[in-house]
């Protein structure tokens, strides 16, 4: 009998998923959240990659082994519960194929990275080894107002560069005409900025220009000056060691990368939520690995200015939050909004501080 009330029940004998979820809670491969199984809900990647561990402890003796010492876990100690499985997971091979590095563990997990680590499960426990792609090949869908559909090889054309998990996409105008413009991370963690020209595409390579690898997904935000003159662009990710990395770009100049964390001593966890900040800065709504949830901001007079919105609510997030801003807020430096789930399973909106000194203002359900 299924144990969780939020479960249609069915009976005995049927293909319904209660006798699944009552034989894997039985074995337990699922332990569900808050007294239900919550079905409607997305599954992470995290949670798929701990049932698969825990299934596997059901199979025979030495089936998974536990990860060797100073072993270095691409997604690091994320989480307490998740997080050494999911050591335990790439140990043994299980998130072979997956990139991992531009992956983020909290993000929903689609049905393709699942049958990957399925499929994984069933060469490990058969003493055969899967092969992994190298990423991804880039392309390019483009046509004009009226026109068709046109397909490029980016890849193609910057010598077979691949790329691996989220990209982030954007257009610059050039003296009338309109380029494509795409980050996104190759499967050694690298960097990338593929631009296209009127001559065709190339890359620049951020990683070797800035040393810095990602781990996890890109973000990008993009703000107009308050005289409408420059457009601000910012890519925002993470490390391996769950560091804030912060390219950006005025106009069109050089893009400048920074080591957040080296500066206010902050690692970070899943995808940066991204809006504008004050005085035209960059906003930053983050959670730690205790699931602190900071908004961060960079001031020009002031550098990185940090808000712990946990330490003013007394709440913490169970996944990373999102962010945004209020039409109105653009110009008076306010209305800007923090949401995230907290560990309660309720959804609280925080209006974080805009600017050093200014009014606390609370968070609510």
């Amino acid at each position: 009998m299924c144990p969780f009330p939020d479960v249609e029940v069915s009976g005995p004998g049927s293909l319904y998923p209660d006798n699944f979820v009552a034989v894997a809670f039985e074995k337990g491969i699922t332990t569900g959240k808050n007294g239900g199984y919550l079905p409607g809900e997305h599954i992470s990647r995290a949670q798929v990659v701990t049932m698969v561990v825990r299934a596997a402890e059901n199979l025979p003796p030495g089936t998974l082994s536990d990860p060797p010492a100073g072993f270095a876990a691409t997604w690091a100690e994320f989480d307490p519960i998740h997080g050494p499985r999911a050591a335990k997971a790439e140990a043994n091979g299980l998130l072979e194929g997956l990139p991992l590095a531009s992956l983020d563990p909290w993000g929903a997990m689609p049905r393709g990275e699942v049958a990957q680590v399925l499929e994984n499960l069933l060469h490990t426990s058969e003493g055969t080894t899967p092969t992994a792609p190298a990423g991804q090949e880039l392309l390019h869908f483009r046509r004009s107002y009226t026109g068709t559909w046109d397909v490029e090889s980016v890849s193609g054309k910057t010598g077979g560069r691949r790329v691996s998990g989220n990209l982030a996409a954007w257009v610059e105008e050039i003296e009338g005409s309109y380029f494509g413009r795409v980050a996104a991370v190759d499967p050694e963690g690298e960097i990338l900025l593929f631009q296209e020209t009127a001559a065709g595409w190339d890359v620049v390579d951020l990683s070797a220009a800035s040393g810095f690898r990602a781990a996890g997904p890109i973000a990008l935000h993009e703000r107009v000056s308050d005289d409408e003159e420059t457009i601000f662009r910012h890519l925002v990710t993470t490390d391996g060691a769950g560091h804030l990395l912060h390219f950006s770009r005025e106009g069109g100049g050089d893009w400048q990368a920074e080591d957040v964390t080296a500066e206010i001593g902050v690692t970070v966890v899943g995808r940066p939520g991204v809006f504008d900040g004050p005085d035209e800065s960059l906003g930053l709504a983050v959670m730690t690995p205790a699931g602190e949830v900071l908004f961060l901001f960079d001031s020009s007079d002031y550098g990185w200015q940090e808000q712990n919105l946990t330490a003013l609510t007394g709440l913490r997030a169970e996944a990373p939050p999102t962010a945004w801003i209020n039409l109105t807020g653009r110009m008076t430096g306010a209305d800007r909004y923090v949401a995230f789930r907290d560990t309660g399973g309720d959804w609280p909106f925080c209006m974080p501080l805009s600017f050093p000194g200014s009014g606390s203002r609370p968070c609510y359900r």
